[in-house]
């Protein structure tokens, strides 16, 4: 009797010493769950080569339709007031799919799939009574620019120096490990400074160049982003200028091109309302390359910026779906027009708005127009590279939202492009398009 008196009192004081090391681990995520019908060529392609026009069909063709799934697990280990762990996870079931690695069922019947993938396992650490701390690890990194130029998950360190009205980020990533033993990688190196001379005012200037070696390219961005806050009124606004060598073809492509875009949002009755602007610069030369590379991009060849610019607009179809998960993301207008060398000018305007009498309850709406600031592009007379006009379009999205319990929210939202000139004779067999519509039934569960 006595030795398992002794046992248990003993487990007891074990428990209560472990207990303030459990208190320090925090954990995070959401689950979703999302019933899709749409058009087909909703989206242009997510990561994939830019072909304009990609993916759009003509009347009689059947809708996309899907439910995806996806479960995100963020766990933090504080080990002390310096240093903490992170991982980063998720868990993508879409139903009836199989895994991503091809290993068991995933989403289909018997489940079972090897489907956990890891997004982010990193280290925080600060350095005591100094203003120095960094990260290291697979971690995101957007930088400015709503996220043109990257906005993704990817190995690096990070480093960042904080004083009173000056921040400094120093970044590196190791975008690809080629041969480890040869100087063929793929590398990401960005600086970012941040400055706060007066309260509500801040400035971010930022420097970013990106060393393809196996592709035999560099691109270097550096821009400036503002943000100033007036009374009730915020005001954003960013200039981003790209240039860079392409030395992989038979004569070298210089890159020499620019995109800014500005913001401005405000309460009217209870409305949270703004208006977003945007522009690109169009190639109009066959020899060199005048628009937009992100994440270093010639040619046709895939995007590697991330995919989820101007999330924060809450369109679906022509700017990015912000609750994109494993299928349509959207991003027309940068494919199709921005990236592709035709330019861009959108204008987004939207307002939230939660009525005061029903709080569980979130009202969303946006609407936006799209046109290339040229129909050709290349200075080429190739079929290709040619329009009939100038208009992408317009996008009206909606979204309703009620919280059923908790943080759990039933949300409905959909979206309707009524496609421009830009694309006609676009589809197979050179007809007219139709317009692109999408629906989205979705649980989503914040923890």
């Amino acid at each position: 009797m006595k030795r398992l008196l002794r046992t248990a009192l003993v487990g007891t004081l074990a428990l209560g010493l472990a207990a303030p090391a459990f208190a320090d681990h925090e954990i995070g995520g959401y689950f979703r769950t999302q019933f899709i019908m749409a058009s087909q060529g909703v989206s242009a392609g997510w990561g994939a080569p830019v072909v304009p026009g990609a993916g759009l069909v003509t009347k009689d063709e059947k809708p996309d339709k899907m439910v995806d799934n996806r479960l995100r697990i963020r766990w933090q280990n504080n080990i002390n007031e310096y240093v903490s762990i992170v991982w980063f996870g998720e868990i993508d079931t879409p139903w009836g799919q199989p895994s991503k690695g091809a290993i068991g069922s995933g989403g289909r019947q018997g489940m079972d799939g090897v489907n956990v993938e890891t997004k982010h396992a990193y280290a925080d650490v600060k350095i005591p009574d100094t203003p120095v701390s960094f990260r290291v690890g697979g971690q995101g990194w957007g930088g400015a620019f709503n996220g043109v130029v990257m906005n993704d998950d990817m190995m690096g360190v990070r480093a960042n120096v904080k004083l009173d009205m000056v921040s400094t980020t120093l970044f590196w990533a190791k975008l690809l490990e080629n041969d480890r033993f040869r100087e063929d990688d793929k590398d990401l190196y960005s600086v970012q400074v941040g400055l706060t001379p007066i309260k509500g005012l801040k400035i971010t200037p930022e420097l970013t160049w990106i060393r393809d070696q196996p592709g035999d390219r560099d691109d270097f961005f550096a821009g400036i982003e503002l943000a100033h806050k007036i009374a009730n009124i915020d005001v954003s606004g960013w200039f981003l200028y790209n240039w860079g060598t392409d030395e992989s073809g038979p004569a070298d492509v210089d890159t020499q091109a620019f995109a800014a875009s500005a913001k401005v949002a405000t309460q009217i009755a209870g409305v949270k309302a703004s208006l977003r602007l945007m522009y690109f610069s169009n190639d109009d030369d066959a020899k060199d390359d005048k628009s937009i590379n992100p994440g270093g991009r010639d040619g046709g060849a895939a995007f590697s910026n991330g995919g989820f610019e101007f999330f924060d607009e809450y369109l679906q179809i022509f700017l990015t779906d912000i609750y994109y998960n494993n299928w349509i993301g959207g991003r027309r207008a940068l494919l199709d027009a921005a990236y592709s060398g035709f330019g861009l000018f959108g204008a987004v305007a939207g307002g939230t708005y939660v009525p005061p009498a029903v709080k569980a309850l979130t009202l969303r709406g946006a609407v936006g127009y799209f046109m290339a600031l040229d129909d050709e592009r290349n200075d080429s007379a190739a079929a290709a590279d040619n329009r009939e006009g100038t208009s992408l379009g317009t996008e009206i999205s909606v979204s309703v939202g009620y919280k059923i319990a908790g943080n759990a929210e039933l949300n409905l939202r959909g979206a309707y492009a009524l496609l421009g000139d830009f694309y006609d004779g676009q589809a197979a067999g050179g007809r007219d398009p139709d317009d692109l519509y999408i629906t989205v039934l979705m649980l989503n569960i914040p923890y």
